[in-house]
């Protein structure tokens, strides 16, 4: 889009000063958005059931199409999603933990747009595994201890 204007604080400060109109070339950012970083990764195993699914975007977005229709969990996983514009990441919170040892998707769908209007171009989706029943910190850890006898015979 093109337009002119007299206006002198486009070209910046001091700099026009021709008394003339002059002409500007507007064009809108068209490139679209994409999902560059997941928590927990795709693929990721023993993920904790209870914490948020995070997705981080390349760019800011339009906080608006940051709901529960564009960000999803399968399995009927149910939740809200926060959108933190400074940092360009959503965050789906289940409304309860999710099940052990359970493989799940989530998905960022092309409902997502940035804020000059740029839908994805494809929805994004990620899966991971849950920590195993027998794991509730989602760290396994075991111990062994020795002792040494000393005999004085």
């Amino acid at each position: 889009m093109a337009f002119e204007s007299d206006a002198t604080n486009l070209v910046g400060v001091g700099n026009d000063n021709n008394n003339f109109f002059d002409i500007f070339i507007y064009e809108r950012e068209s490139l679209p958005p994409t999902v560059d970083l997941t928590s927990p990764v795709d693929n990721a195993t023993n993920a904790s059931v209870d914490a948020g699914i995070t997705a981080t975007f390349s760019e800011p977005m339009q906080a608006s199409t940051i709901n529960t229709t564009a960000f999803t969990m399968d399995n009927g996983v149910t939740g809200t999603v926060s959108y933190g514009g400074n940092s360009s990441t959503a965050t789906f919170t289940p409304s309860s933990n999710l099940d052990k040892d359970t493989t799940y998707t989530a998905t960022i769908t092309t409902g997502a747009e940035d804020r000059a209007g740029n839908s994805l171009q494809t929805n994004h989706s990620w899966s991971f595994t849950t920590q195993s029943e027998g794991n509730s910190s989602g760290d396994a850890r075991c111990f062994i201890g020795t002792a040494a006898y000393g005999f004085g015979w």
